[in-house]
Protein backbone atom coordinates (compact mmCIF):
# COMPACT_ATOMS: atom_id res chain seq x y z
CA UNK A 1 0.00 0.00 0.00
CA UNK A 2 1.77 3.77 -0.84
CA UNK A 3 1.53 5.61 1.89
CA UNK A 4 0.95 9.45 0.59
CA UNK A 5 1.26 11.38 3.95
CA UNK A 6 3.99 13.57 2.21
CA UNK A 7 1.66 14.88 -0.40
CA UNK A 8 -1.20 15.08 2.47
CA UNK A 9 1.17 17.47 4.82
CA UNK A 10 2.42 19.35 1.56
CA UNK A 11 -1.14 20.37 0.64
CA UNK A 12 -2.45 21.19 4.47
CA UNK A 13 1.01 23.12 5.01
CA UNK A 14 -0.23 25.45 1.90
CA UNK A 15 -3.68 25.35 2.79
CA UNK A 16 -2.87 27.01 6.24
CA UNK A 17 0.38 29.48 4.49
CA UNK A 18 3.21 28.14 6.27
CA UNK A 19 6.33 27.94 5.25
CA UNK A 20 8.71 24.36 5.45
CA UNK A 21 10.59 26.65 7.50
CA UNK A 22 8.02 27.39 9.77
CA UNK A 23 6.66 23.65 10.16
CA UNK A 24 9.74 22.71 10.86
CA UNK A 25 10.08 25.11 13.57
CA UNK A 26 6.72 24.21 15.25
CA UNK A 27 7.49 20.63 15.41
CA UNK A 28 10.89 20.89 16.19
CA UNK A 29 12.53 19.74 13.06
CA UNK A 30 15.17 20.53 10.18
CA UNK A 31 13.41 22.49 7.28
CA UNK A 32 15.63 19.59 5.23
CA UNK A 33 13.27 17.21 6.98
CA UNK A 34 10.44 18.69 6.15
CA UNK A 35 10.91 18.84 2.63
CA UNK A 36 11.89 15.12 2.52
CA UNK A 37 8.37 14.50 3.79
CA UNK A 38 7.17 16.33 0.89
CA UNK A 39 9.03 14.32 -1.84
CA UNK A 40 8.19 11.01 -0.30
CA UNK A 41 12.13 10.58 0.49
CA UNK A 42 11.32 9.44 4.04
CA UNK A 43 8.53 9.82 6.58
CA UNK A 44 8.11 11.88 9.99
CA UNK A 45 8.56 9.28 12.68
CA UNK A 46 5.64 8.01 14.48
CA UNK A 47 5.98 10.30 17.47
CA UNK A 48 5.70 13.44 15.46
CA UNK A 49 2.03 12.25 13.94
CA UNK A 50 0.24 14.22 16.67
CA UNK A 51 2.15 17.41 16.78
CA UNK A 52 2.11 17.59 12.88
CA UNK A 53 -1.59 17.13 12.88
CA UNK A 54 -1.87 19.99 15.41
CA UNK A 55 0.24 22.22 14.13
CA UNK A 56 -1.75 21.74 10.43
CA UNK A 57 -5.05 21.66 11.90
CA UNK A 58 -5.56 18.44 11.14
CA UNK A 59 -6.13 15.00 12.67
CA UNK A 60 -3.42 11.95 12.45
CA UNK A 61 -6.16 10.10 10.40
CA UNK A 62 -6.25 12.64 7.79
CA UNK A 63 -2.48 12.76 7.73
CA UNK A 64 -2.32 9.00 7.14
CA UNK A 65 -5.51 8.60 4.72
CA UNK A 66 -7.01 6.62 7.03
CA UNK A 67 -10.76 6.05 6.61
CA UNK A 68 -12.05 2.68 8.61
CA UNK A 69 -13.84 1.10 5.94
CA UNK A 70 -15.58 1.89 1.92
CA UNK A 71 -18.83 1.93 1.68
CA UNK A 72 -21.00 0.38 -1.07
CA UNK A 73 -20.19 2.91 -3.90
CA UNK A 74 -16.22 2.64 -2.75
CA UNK A 75 -16.35 -0.94 -3.45
CA UNK A 76 -18.14 -1.18 -6.32
CA UNK A 77 -15.67 0.98 -8.14
CA UNK A 78 -12.92 -0.52 -6.11
CA UNK A 79 -14.71 -4.16 -8.34
CA UNK A 80 -14.75 -2.33 -11.36
CA UNK A 81 -10.68 -1.71 -10.74
CA UNK A 82 -9.85 -4.86 -10.59
CA UNK A 83 -12.53 -6.30 -13.47
CA UNK A 84 -10.69 -3.37 -15.48
CA UNK A 85 -7.22 -4.58 -15.02
CA UNK A 86 -8.28 -8.51 -15.64
CA UNK A 87 -9.64 -7.26 -18.90
CA UNK A 88 -6.46 -5.19 -20.46
CA UNK A 89 -3.09 -6.53 -18.41
CA UNK A 90 -4.74 -10.03 -17.46
CA UNK A 91 -6.04 -12.23 -14.38
CA UNK A 92 -2.60 -11.84 -12.06
CA UNK A 93 -2.66 -8.17 -12.20
CA UNK A 94 -5.97 -8.36 -11.44
CA UNK A 95 -5.59 -10.30 -8.38
CA UNK A 96 -2.60 -8.62 -7.30
CA UNK A 97 -4.67 -5.25 -7.05
CA UNK A 98 -7.22 -7.53 -5.67
CA UNK A 99 -5.09 -8.67 -2.72
CA UNK A 100 -4.12 -4.97 -2.16
CA UNK A 101 -7.48 -3.72 -1.37
CA UNK A 102 -7.78 -6.70 1.06
CA UNK A 103 -4.71 -6.03 2.53
CA UNK A 104 -5.66 -2.02 3.01
CA UNK A 105 -9.68 -3.22 4.31
CA UNK A 106 -9.52 -6.20 5.83
CA UNK A 107 -12.71 -6.18 7.54
CA UNK A 108 -14.99 -5.09 4.87
CA UNK A 109 -16.71 -8.06 3.97
CA UNK A 110 -18.83 -6.07 0.98
CA UNK A 111 -15.32 -5.92 -0.78
CA UNK A 112 -14.97 -9.67 0.26
CA UNK A 113 -18.23 -10.75 -1.22
CA UNK A 114 -17.50 -8.53 -4.75
CA UNK A 115 -13.90 -9.85 -4.99
CA UNK A 116 -14.81 -12.86 -4.46
CA UNK A 117 -17.23 -13.22 -7.66
CA UNK A 118 -14.58 -11.60 -9.74
CA UNK A 119 -11.99 -14.69 -8.60
CA UNK A 120 -14.87 -16.83 -9.72
CA UNK A 121 -15.33 -15.24 -12.95
CA UNK A 122 -11.79 -13.63 -13.37
CA UNK A 123 -9.82 -15.88 -16.26
CA UNK A 124 -13.16 -15.61 -18.50
CA UNK A 125 -12.53 -12.12 -18.63
CA UNK A 126 -8.92 -11.73 -19.83
CA UNK A 127 -7.81 -10.63 -23.30
CA UNK A 128 -7.45 -14.21 -24.27
CA UNK A 129 -9.48 -17.06 -22.20
CA UNK A 130 -7.11 -18.43 -20.02
CA UNK A 131 -7.65 -22.16 -19.69
CA UNK A 132 -4.64 -22.76 -16.33
CA UNK A 133 -6.56 -25.31 -14.22
CA UNK A 134 -3.98 -24.75 -11.32
CA UNK A 135 -4.80 -20.85 -11.50
CA UNK A 136 -8.43 -21.58 -11.66
CA UNK A 137 -8.62 -23.86 -8.54
CA UNK A 138 -6.45 -21.52 -6.53
CA UNK A 139 -8.84 -18.60 -7.46
CA UNK A 140 -11.54 -20.51 -6.48
CA UNK A 141 -10.61 -21.48 -3.02
CA UNK A 142 -9.47 -18.21 -2.31
CA UNK A 143 -13.09 -17.35 -3.29
CA UNK A 144 -14.57 -20.06 -0.97
CA UNK A 145 -11.85 -18.41 1.96
CA UNK A 146 -13.19 -15.31 1.53
CA UNK A 147 -16.98 -16.38 1.23
CA UNK A 148 -16.18 -18.39 4.36
CA UNK A 149 -15.29 -14.86 6.28
CA UNK A 150 -18.37 -12.78 4.84
CA UNK A 151 -20.65 -15.91 6.07
CA UNK A 152 -19.39 -15.83 9.49
CA UNK A 153 -18.86 -11.77 9.44
CA UNK A 154 -21.01 -9.33 10.92
CA UNK A 155 -22.96 -7.85 8.21
CA UNK A 156 -26.15 -9.94 8.09
CA UNK A 157 -27.28 -8.57 4.59
CA UNK A 158 -24.69 -10.41 3.29
CA UNK A 159 -24.85 -13.82 5.53
CA UNK A 160 -27.26 -15.92 3.14
CA UNK A 161 -25.95 -14.97 -0.15
CA UNK A 162 -22.24 -15.63 0.90
CA UNK A 163 -23.43 -19.04 1.95
CA UNK A 164 -25.84 -19.56 -0.88
CA UNK A 165 -22.43 -18.53 -3.67
CA UNK A 166 -20.06 -20.77 -1.38
CA UNK A 167 -22.64 -23.79 -1.28
CA UNK A 168 -22.24 -23.65 -5.11
CA UNK A 169 -18.30 -23.98 -4.62
CA UNK A 170 -17.94 -26.30 -2.55
CA UNK A 171 -20.66 -28.52 -4.63
CA UNK A 172 -18.69 -27.68 -7.59
CA UNK A 173 -15.53 -29.22 -5.92
CA UNK A 174 -17.66 -32.55 -4.40
CA UNK A 175 -17.85 -31.39 -1.18
CA UNK A 176 -21.40 -31.91 -1.05
CA UNK A 177 -21.47 -32.47 2.89
CA UNK A 178 -21.01 -29.18 2.84
CA UNK A 179 -22.80 -27.78 0.44
CA UNK A 180 -26.08 -29.24 2.05
CA UNK A 181 -25.01 -27.84 5.65
CA UNK A 182 -24.94 -24.35 4.29
CA UNK A 183 -28.12 -24.55 2.06
CA UNK A 184 -30.03 -26.56 5.28
CA UNK A 185 -28.94 -23.40 7.55
CA UNK A 186 -30.20 -20.87 5.00
CA UNK A 187 -33.85 -19.31 5.51
CA UNK A 188 -36.63 -20.25 3.88
CA UNK A 189 -39.24 -17.25 2.37
CA UNK A 190 -42.94 -17.94 2.56
CA UNK A 191 -43.23 -14.91 0.64
CA UNK A 192 -40.94 -12.81 -1.64
CA UNK A 193 -41.42 -8.92 -0.87
CA UNK A 194 -40.40 -8.61 -5.03
CA UNK A 195 -43.18 -10.25 -6.31
CA UNK A 196 -45.32 -7.39 -4.66
CA UNK A 197 -43.69 -4.31 -5.86
CA UNK A 198 -45.13 -4.58 -9.13
CA UNK A 199 -48.74 -4.56 -7.24
CA UNK A 200 -47.81 -1.53 -5.44
CA UNK A 201 -46.64 0.41 -8.03
CA UNK A 202 -49.83 -0.53 -10.22
CA UNK A 203 -51.81 0.85 -7.54
CA UNK A 204 -50.30 3.79 -7.16
CA UNK A 205 -50.11 4.59 -10.44
CA UNK A 206 -46.79 4.49 -11.35
CA UNK A 207 -46.63 2.63 -14.86
CA UNK A 208 -42.97 2.99 -15.77
CA UNK A 209 -41.96 1.39 -12.40
CA UNK A 210 -44.34 -1.36 -12.64
CA UNK A 211 -43.21 -1.80 -16.09
CA UNK A 212 -39.24 -2.01 -15.02
CA UNK A 213 -40.64 -4.11 -11.77
CA UNK A 214 -42.58 -6.81 -14.06
CA UNK A 215 -40.29 -7.19 -16.54
CA UNK A 216 -37.50 -7.60 -14.33
CA UNK A 217 -39.40 -10.57 -12.47
CA UNK A 218 -40.13 -11.86 -15.96
CA UNK A 219 -36.59 -11.89 -16.88
CA UNK A 220 -35.79 -13.55 -13.55
CA UNK A 221 -38.45 -16.20 -13.83
CA UNK A 222 -37.17 -17.53 -17.27
CA UNK A 223 -33.69 -17.52 -16.34
CA UNK A 224 -34.43 -19.74 -12.93
CA UNK A 225 -36.97 -22.17 -15.48
CA UNK A 226 -33.92 -21.97 -18.17
CA UNK A 227 -31.36 -23.86 -15.13
CA UNK A 228 -34.76 -25.66 -13.62
CA UNK A 229 -35.16 -27.25 -17.40
CA UNK A 230 -31.04 -27.59 -18.15
CA UNK A 231 -30.86 -29.40 -14.34
CA UNK A 232 -33.54 -31.62 -15.66
CA UNK A 233 -31.52 -32.05 -19.16
CA UNK A 234 -28.36 -33.22 -16.49
CA UNK A 235 -30.86 -36.00 -14.92
CA UNK A 236 -32.20 -36.76 -18.11
CA UNK A 237 -28.68 -37.62 -19.00
CA UNK A 238 -27.33 -39.38 -16.37
CA UNK A 239 -30.72 -41.55 -16.67
CA UNK A 240 -30.25 -42.47 -20.30
CA UNK A 241 -33.48 -41.05 -20.76
CA UNK A 242 -33.06 -39.70 -24.64
CA UNK A 243 -36.94 -38.88 -25.08
CA UNK A 244 -37.15 -36.21 -21.82
CA UNK A 245 -33.45 -35.01 -22.60
CA UNK A 246 -34.69 -33.96 -26.31
CA UNK A 247 -37.90 -32.91 -25.00
CA UNK A 248 -36.12 -30.50 -22.45
CA UNK A 249 -33.78 -29.52 -24.65
CA UNK A 250 -36.63 -27.93 -26.94
CA UNK A 251 -38.16 -26.56 -24.38
CA UNK A 252 -34.67 -24.63 -23.93
CA UNK A 253 -34.74 -24.06 -27.33
CA UNK A 254 -38.37 -22.68 -27.27
CA UNK A 255 -37.40 -20.03 -24.41
CA UNK A 256 -34.43 -18.80 -26.62
CA UNK A 257 -36.80 -17.99 -29.74
CA UNK A 258 -39.52 -16.36 -28.01
CA UNK A 259 -37.75 -14.14 -25.55
CA UNK A 260 -33.98 -14.32 -26.63
CA UNK A 261 -32.46 -15.42 -22.88
CA UNK A 262 -32.03 -18.96 -23.35
CA UNK A 263 -29.29 -19.49 -25.66
CA UNK A 264 -27.07 -20.77 -23.16
CA UNK A 265 -29.20 -23.50 -21.59
CA UNK A 266 -28.49 -26.36 -24.56
CA UNK A 267 -31.67 -26.76 -26.83
CA UNK A 268 -30.09 -27.07 -30.22
CA UNK A 269 -27.02 -27.89 -28.71
CA UNK A 270 -28.16 -31.06 -27.51
CA UNK A 271 -30.46 -31.79 -30.94
CA UNK A 272 -27.27 -32.19 -32.58
CA UNK A 273 -25.64 -34.25 -30.61
CA UNK A 274 -28.61 -36.71 -30.51
CA UNK A 275 -28.59 -36.49 -34.63
CA UNK A 276 -24.58 -36.56 -34.93
CA UNK A 277 -25.47 -40.00 -32.53
CA UNK A 278 -28.11 -41.15 -34.89
CA UNK A 279 -25.62 -40.68 -37.65
CA UNK A 280 -28.07 -37.89 -39.89
CA UNK A 281 -25.24 -35.73 -40.40
CA UNK A 282 -26.68 -32.97 -42.14
CA UNK A 283 -29.78 -32.12 -39.76
CA UNK A 284 -27.29 -32.82 -36.99
CA UNK A 285 -25.43 -29.96 -39.13
CA UNK A 286 -28.58 -28.12 -39.44
CA UNK A 287 -29.11 -28.16 -35.20
CA UNK A 288 -25.88 -26.98 -34.76
CA UNK A 289 -26.17 -24.22 -37.30
CA UNK A 290 -28.85 -23.07 -35.00
CA UNK A 291 -27.54 -23.67 -31.82
CA UNK A 292 -24.29 -21.18 -33.15
CA UNK A 293 -26.86 -18.99 -33.94
CA UNK A 294 -28.36 -18.56 -30.62
CA UNK A 295 -24.69 -18.08 -29.15
CA UNK A 296 -23.98 -15.09 -31.92
CA UNK A 297 -27.46 -13.23 -31.22
CA UNK A 298 -26.72 -13.14 -27.11
CA UNK A 299 -25.26 -9.84 -26.32
CA UNK A 300 -27.37 -9.39 -23.11
CA UNK A 301 -28.35 -5.53 -25.13
CA UNK A 302 -32.42 -5.80 -24.36
CA UNK A 303 -33.18 -1.81 -25.20
CA UNK A 304 -35.08 -2.84 -27.72
CA UNK A 305 -37.42 -6.11 -26.59
CA UNK A 306 -40.59 -5.65 -25.89
CA UNK A 307 -40.00 -7.88 -22.88
CA UNK A 308 -36.98 -6.52 -21.20
CA UNK A 309 -36.19 -3.05 -22.16
CA UNK A 310 -37.55 -1.08 -19.10
CA UNK A 311 -36.02 -3.83 -16.80
CA UNK A 312 -33.36 -2.99 -14.48
CA UNK A 313 -30.76 -5.59 -15.70
CA UNK A 314 -26.81 -5.30 -15.48
CA UNK A 315 -25.42 -5.76 -18.79
CA UNK A 316 -22.40 -8.03 -18.53
CA UNK A 317 -19.07 -6.44 -20.05
CA UNK A 318 -19.34 -6.75 -23.61
CA UNK A 319 -15.48 -8.05 -23.05
CA UNK A 320 -16.33 -10.69 -21.14
CA UNK A 321 -18.62 -11.83 -23.18
CA UNK A 322 -16.52 -11.66 -26.04
CA UNK A 323 -13.96 -14.25 -24.25
CA UNK A 324 -16.44 -16.46 -23.01
CA UNK A 325 -17.89 -16.93 -27.02
CA UNK A 326 -14.03 -17.35 -28.33
CA UNK A 327 -13.49 -19.88 -24.87
CA UNK A 328 -16.59 -21.79 -26.43
CA UNK A 329 -15.64 -21.75 -30.06
CA UNK A 330 -12.34 -23.38 -29.03
CA UNK A 331 -13.83 -25.75 -26.89
CA UNK A 332 -16.44 -26.93 -29.45
CA UNK A 333 -13.42 -27.23 -32.22
CA UNK A 334 -12.54 -30.48 -30.20
CA UNK A 335 -15.70 -31.40 -28.46
CA UNK A 336 -16.29 -35.11 -28.23
CA UNK A 337 -20.11 -35.45 -28.35
CA UNK A 338 -19.62 -33.82 -31.98
CA UNK A 339 -17.12 -36.53 -33.15
CA UNK A 340 -19.17 -37.36 -36.72
CA UNK A 341 -19.09 -33.56 -37.58
CA UNK A 342 -16.34 -32.02 -36.19
CA UNK A 343 -14.27 -32.26 -39.51
CA UNK A 344 -17.20 -31.51 -41.88
CA UNK A 345 -16.88 -28.47 -43.87
CA UNK A 346 -20.23 -26.69 -42.25
CA UNK A 347 -19.18 -27.39 -38.42
CA UNK A 348 -16.02 -25.46 -39.02
CA UNK A 349 -17.83 -22.65 -41.12
CA UNK A 350 -20.29 -22.38 -37.76
CA UNK A 351 -17.46 -22.08 -35.45
CA UNK A 352 -15.46 -19.40 -37.28
CA UNK A 353 -19.29 -18.00 -37.60
CA UNK A 354 -19.01 -17.88 -33.78
CA UNK A 355 -15.79 -16.48 -33.38
CA UNK A 356 -16.17 -13.66 -36.06
CA UNK A 357 -19.91 -12.94 -33.90
CA UNK A 358 -17.25 -12.05 -30.96
CA UNK A 359 -15.05 -9.32 -33.17
CA UNK A 360 -17.59 -6.40 -32.46
CA UNK A 361 -18.18 -6.67 -28.39
CA UNK A 362 -14.30 -5.68 -27.88
CA UNK A 363 -15.33 -2.48 -27.02
CA UNK A 364 -17.93 -1.54 -24.05
CA UNK A 365 -21.07 0.46 -25.44
CA UNK A 366 -22.66 3.39 -23.79
CA UNK A 367 -24.35 2.62 -21.01
CA UNK A 368 -28.05 1.70 -21.00
CA UNK A 369 -30.18 4.45 -19.46
CA UNK A 370 -31.60 1.10 -17.60
CA UNK A 371 -28.18 -0.39 -16.24
CA UNK A 372 -27.84 -0.74 -12.55
CA UNK A 373 -24.88 -1.55 -10.89
CA UNK A 374 -25.74 -4.37 -8.48
CA UNK A 375 -27.23 -3.66 -4.94
CA UNK A 376 -25.67 -4.95 -1.43
CA UNK A 377 -27.41 -8.50 -1.76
Amino acid sequence: MELKIGETILRLRRERGLTQEQLAAAVGVSSPAVSKWERGVTCPDIALLAPLARALGSTVDRLLSFTPGLTDEEVLAAEGEVRALMQTEGFAAGCARLEELLHQYPNCDYLKFRLAGLLQMGLGMTPTPEEDEAQAQAALRRAAALLEQVEQGGDPRLKGPAAAVLAGLYLSGGEFERAEQLLDGLPRQEVDPADLYTSLYLAKGDLERAEASAQGRLYQSLATAGLALGQLQNIARQRGDERRLRLYAADCAALTDRFGVGGAFGGWEVEAEYLAREGAIEQALDAFDRYVDDLSRLNFDFSQSPHFSAAPLKRPDPRQVKNNRLLIARMLGEDHRFAPLLAHPRYRAALRRLAESADGLGRKPPKNPVDKGCAPC
